[in-house]
């Protein structure tokens, strides 16, 4: 395992560091094909389906940004502004966005209308952490997820105890 350059935790999942947001890019010695960037946090595809019948079953968990009611929302995983762009066109209340980097600033038109953040990297200190705290919207920074939720499942973050914790 080695430092991942983008999330700075201890990581096996073979991370160049690159972020998930940038063009693929062809290797500087090579004319060869495009190199898809590689997320330094752990792949969501290589996590099990969140199955219908798991309501009320955690799935996640992580650091709360702060104290909190759960809430309940469908899940959208935001990889890039432009899935943002497309929730801008339908609407983004009730949504619990779920997002790989905690500097990403491409949350910043719908925050406001977020029901939660499900941060898979970070720390409270972090760019969404603060964000989330100013709007006072739920969040769970540097989330471990042991089950993959799909885009429209209806997810549960509960910031009430010493965790956050994520539940289908």
């Amino acid at each position: 395992m080695h430092p991942c350059p983008t999330s700075r935790r201890p990581t096996a999942c073979g991370c160049t560091g690159s972020r998930p947001w940038k063009t693929p890019s062809r290797p500087r010695s090579t004319n060869g094909p495009l190199i898809s960037p590689v997320c330094s946090s752990p792949s969501l595809s290589s996590l099990p389906a969140v199955s219908a019948e798991s309501n009320g079953v955690e799935i996640g968990r992580g650091t709360k940004v702060f104290d909190a009611e759960p809430v309940r929302g469908e899940w959208r995983m935001l990889v890039t502004p432009d899935d943002v762009l497309a929730l801008m066109d339908t609407g983004a209340d009730g949504v619990v966005a779920g997002v790989a980097d905690a500097g990403a600033t491409f949350l910043a038109p719908i925050f406001d209308e977020l029901r939660a953040v499900v941060c898979l990297s970070g720390t409270p200190r972090s760019h969404i952490g603060i964000v989330s705290r100013e709007y006072q919207v739920p969040c769970v920074m540097g989330s471990v997820l042991t089950a993959t939720p799909a885009d429209g499942d209806d997810i549960e973050v509960d910031c009430s105890g010493d965790d956050g914790v994520i539940r289908t």
